[in-house]
């Protein structure tokens, strides 16, 4: 629960600490005087989106805090110690939101800075905002799925079904690329085949024309090589004056001086090393000159060849390309023979998805079928309780039937359905509030004080399913008065026994139902406008009871009449 909120520099709040308790806490106040300022406040602080309207005109930033007990919410804890969050107090959580003048924003859970995706983490497992716009939700039957859903869990099973619904989608998918591409490879067969034979009647090999480039240099330059190969050769061997023979001569020399003196011996190792060098050089000389021939048929044969590769690489690319595209074609044509059996494998696993989800679906619906006469009758009664004595509700199941050829669909009866995230059922809400009257859809029939109470009728009896501990409601009870107004506080009541209930109210028959009372107040100096709240006493809740029945001017009879009603409630 929320122990405490303290708000500053927050639109016209300067500096606002209010204070709450289990149970159900009644704000009130004149309209005007800031109440909505302080769910906002909470809004904001539980991840909604920020701006600069909301700071206070001539301040910095507006700071919005709140301490609130989480004792027993273990996945509160669970949460925390995911994002390496400690605890400054033992089962307490404080979080704050600062909001700067430029539009930024800083969030904190214990101290520790942290994300907006966090603070809407913990907002989801820790409160509830009804408002009045939470009525036009209500009258969307698009809604009213989740509503029945909520109170009447299945999530189970509704987890099988959609992780089923998305494998279904996906081998969807697979199998429309496939004969997608399957029809695109029919098309291109003929172009496919031409390219894979002309590619083939030139065979190229890898690096072939890199190679051949380089052979066609040589053997276009062949004479000249041979030429300088000899005197290469003649003046490394041939001869007294080669460079052989010098080279032994020296070695020689050497060898004998290394006699006096080492150091000589080292120099004549080396000049023996070129001396094998120059060996060695020749007869890789007179080998390459015995090799090499020209040979006018061989060049050109392989300028031919290399015409016909470049014009294979001016068509399609590069050599690798080329081959690259020849192995895509290769494997292209393969699968192509293959498309009949995987497109029959594939519908069979799309089939017995299908099948697989009209079983959950089937289960579903008849959950949700079997449920719908107790929640009915649960309502019937909530409504009856809060003055709509003659109400007769239903849930309507329908389903859409899926277009010819929707395979993300499912097979029921001899017909093929729609399916959904949630089942393949559609629900909606109709109501008939006076006797004798044939129900019809929600938003055609309710009145805007019928769909509050009918809210608050779906709020309570979802109060014991639901794991959610804090609940907001701004001003739900518009278009209720009198009677029905303490109707609808009692229920509140009963509501907070499950809750802590935070709720704005106009209506003194709510208000005299709170455990605590806070009001809200503005007031006005020379300069600047303020806004206040105070915890009140009992005798104080009596007065401002009194004040909401008969106005600023009090009578013994409003007084008294303000103690009956906070009386009824004990």
């Amino acid at each position: 629960m929320i122990k405490n909120l303290r708000i500053r520099n927050f639109a016209l709040i300067d500096d606002l600490e209010v204070t709450f308790d289990s149970g159900l806490n009644i704000i009130i106040g004149e309209t005007g005087s800031g109440k909505s300022m302080i769910v906002d406040s909470l809004i904001l602080l539980f991840g909604d989106r920020a701006s600069s309207d909301f700071v206070r005109s001539g301040e910095s930033k507006a700071v919005i805090e709140a301490e609130i007990d989480i004792s027993g919410k273990a996945g509160i804890s669970s949460l925390l110690e995911n994002n390496e969050i400690e605890f400054i107090i033992e089962d307490t959580l404080i979080l704050r939101r600062e909001i700067s003048a430029k539009g930024s924003s800083r969030n904190f859970v214990n101290d520790t800075p942290t994300t907006l995706n966090l603070l809407k983490a913990i907002g989801e497992l820790l409160i509830d905002f009804h408002g009045q716009h939470d009525h036009q939700s209500l009258l969307k039957s698009e809604n009213h799925i989740q509503i029945f859903d909520a109170i009447n869990k299945k999530d189970t099973l509704i987890a099988q079904f959609a992780e089923l619904k998305v494998q279904l989608s996906d081998k969807i998918d697979e199998y429309k690329s496939l004969t997608k591409k399957e029809h695109d490879l029919k098309s291109q067969r003929d172009n496919l085949l031409f390219k894979l034979d002309e590619i083939k009647q030139v065979d190229p090999q890898e690096d072939e024309d890199s190679n051949l480039e380089t052979e066609l240099v040589v053997l276009e330059n062949a004479e000249q090589i041979i030429i300088q190969c000899n005197e290469s050769y003649n003046l490394l061997f041939d001869s007294d004056t080669g460079a052989q023979s010098i080279l032994s001569k020296v070695n020689k020399t050497l060898q004998n001086l290394s006699k006096f003196d080492s150091a000589f011996e080292q120099y004549a190792n080396e000049i023996y090393s070129a001396e094998i060098i120059s060996k060695e050089s020749s007869a890789f000389l007179m080998d390459y000159i015995e090799k090499l021939e020209y040979n006018p048929e061989k060049i050109e044969h392989i300028r031919t060849r290399l015409y016909n590769i470049k014009g294979l690489c001016r068509k399609y690319g590069t050599l690798a390309e080329v081959l690259e595209l020849r192995d895509k074609i290769i494997a292209e044509l393969s699968e192509s023979e293959n498309f009949d059996f995987l497109t029959k494998d594939l519908l069979k696993q799309i089939n017995s998805l299908r099948a697989d989800l009209a079983k959950i679906g089937k289960q579903i619906n008849q959950l949700r079928t079997s449920e719908s006469k107790t929640f009915t009758s649960k309502l019937e009664e909530k409504l009856n309780q809060m003055g709509i004595a003659n109400a007769e509700f239903q849930v309507v199941i329908k389903h859409r039937e899926a277009s010819n050829g929707d395979l993300l669909s499912i097979d029921l009866e001899k017909k093929s359905y729609k399916v959904f995230d949630n089942g393949y059922d559609e629900l909606e809400f109709h109501i008939s509030t006076n006797k004798g009257e044939k129900p019809t859809p929600l938003a055609e029939v309710a009145s805007g004080g019928e769909v509050s109470r009918i809210m608050l009728a779906l709020k309570s009896i979802l109060a014991g399913n639901d794991l959610i501990p804090i609940m907001v409601f701004d001003e739900i009870d518009t278009g209720i008065s009198g009677r029905i107004a303490q109707k609808v506080g009692l229920v509140m009541k009963e509501l907070a026994n499950y809750h802590q209930i935070l709720a704005i109210t106009h209506l003194p028959q709510i208000a005299a139902m709170g455990d605590n009372l806070v009001l809200v107040r503005k007031h006005e100096n020379e300069e600047r406008t303020f806004v206040e709240t105070k915890l009140l006493t009992n005798d104080e809740k009596i007065h401002e009871i009194a004040k909401m029945l008969s106005g600023e001017e009090l009578t013994e009879a409003a007084i008294e009449s303000a103690k009956i009603l906070i009386n009824k409630t004990v």
